[in-house]
């Protein structure tokens, strides 16, 4: 089965342990919620995922490949990546920085080709990003830039997408239209893994859910069976009422009153 998978992971940051025998899977074609309170080691989790932190211990495959085994490139051109509130320093226009998802398909020196120039393109379209496409990218907001750098992750076409946050400045609708985009590319069969902090966000789009607390996995399932009041109640000290709209699944976080 074709898969990202974090086999008993431990990571430590600056000798201070974050993540403690962690095991993951992110299946392709599904999206993967990762959810817990501040702190639990969620960036931690898809940084290791991605390669960009070393392991104390375990090891994270691709469709059965150890990832250290991968060229830097084979990496970039397999898992594309939207990080959380990414700065962005330099004068680019918004066409330029969405290409850079196009660097791991290129050869030294090669221009872009008719088919990476559809990729920005579609990219752009799909985060609704094309009026901004000459704007310099220093000048955008913060759910600007967020979509931005959304649509430079797809803009790779990757088999895998890791999102940390993807929908935290964005207004209702764009949160909506970029879960939507997720939920497609799952369709289109990437695997995709995103963090979020809405559970109702979680609820209605993920295929399946992983809760992370103090570095461990509490629960990891379908949404049914991961956002209990239990599970609730021990990773963030609230509760939920549900209901349906629909066909869909609806959940609105409450305080617990004993």
């Amino acid at each position: 089965m074709n898969q990202l998978r974090a086999e008993n992971i431990v990571v430590s940051i600056k000798k201070t342990p974050i993540l403690h025998g962690v095991n993951v899977e992110v299946p392709a074609g599904k999206i993967v919620g990762l959810i817990g309170p501040n702190g639990a080691g969620k960036s931690t989790l898809i940084r290791a995922l991605l390669g960009l932190l070393p392991l104390g211990d375990g090891r994270v495959t691709l469709d059965g490949e150890d990832f250290k085994n991968l060229s830097l490139r084979d990496r970039a051109s397999r898992i594309a990546y939207a990080p959380q509130g990414a700065p962005v320093h330099w004068p680019l226009t918004v066409d330029h920085l969405v290409g850079l998802g196009r660097i791991p398909h290129l050869s030294p020196w090669r221009k872009l080709s008719d088919a990476d120039q559809h990729a920005i393109e579609q990219a752009m379209v799909l985060t609704d990003t094309t009026h901004l496409q000459s704007r310099i990218a220093t000048t955008l907001s913060g759910g600007e830039r967020a979509r931005v750098m959304l649509a430079r992750a797809l803009a790779v076409e990757a088999p895998y997408l890791l999102a940390d946050e993807p929908v935290a400045s964005l207004d209702p609708f764009h949160q909506l239209q970029v879960m939507d985009i997720l939920r497609q590319q799952a369709a289109d069969g990437a695997g995709v893994m995103v963090v979020l902090h809405d559970l109702s966000l979680a609820m209605r789009y993920c295929d399946e859910i992983i809760i992370l607390l103090n570095g461990l996995v509490l629960a990891s399932g379908t949404p049914s069976d991961v956002l209990t009041d239990d599970n609730l109640r021990t990773a963030f000290s609230i509760r939920a009422s549900r209901w349906q709209d629909g066909d869909t699944d609806l959940l609105l976080p409450t305080t617990w009153t004993d």
